[in-house]
């Protein structure tokens, strides 16, 4: 009687390992490809995130404003600078305070006389354009207009995602 050995051959040893490999080879290409769009969709919603809230916090300044100070205002840079009056929220013994938007190492902030300076934007973005309009029209008060463009701050050109937003707010004169 003969006695069979139970095993593997060595060729179907190969074929075991050279399927696993292209299996593991194939399963790392989908699992980068999924961690890539997730970087990009993060990087997508993070300068779109950052954009809202720069729209938001200058319709908030501005709207409750009455006027544009005008010897600290750039209209005419790129980044520009923009200084509103307001009687709200008020500085003890004073009947106006003034609060600056503007440009700061690739940040959008604020300035209040009151409360110092709040940068809005997150350090993954960086502000490259903000452009400030004033126009009359001939109406009671001014309108001011804002254009800012906020990019993804990646050295990596695939995460390169810019959105620009524009916004025009009529200061309401309190």
């Amino acid at each position: 009687m003969k006695n069979f050995v139970r095993g593997f051959t060595l060729i179907e040893l190969l074929v075991y390992v050279a399927l696993l490999a292209v299996i593991l080879t194939l399963a790392t290409q989908f699992i980068l490809t999924v961690v890539e769009s997730a970087a990009r969709m993060d990087a997508k919603d993070e300068v779109g995130k950052n954009a809202v809230a720069i729209a938001r916090t200058f319709d908030y300044i501005a709207r409750h404003s009455n006027t544009i100070y005008g010897p600290t205002s750039d209209f005419v840079s790129d980044p520009g600078q923009v200084s509103f009056v307001s009687n709200i929220n008020l500085p003890e013994d004073e009947n106006e305070t003034y609060t600056d938007i503007y440009v700061d190492n690739d940040k959008f902030c604020t300035k209040k006389e009151i409360s110092g300076v709040d940068c809005v934007t997150s350090s993954r973005v960086k502000v490259t354009s903000l452009i400030f309009t004033v126009t009359d029209e001939g109406l009671s008060s001014e309108s001011v207009q804002m254009r800012a463009t906020v990019r993804f701050n990646s050295p990596r050109p695939e995460y390169y995602f810019a959105d620009t937003i524009q916004t025009s707010v009529r200061l309401r004169n309190y």
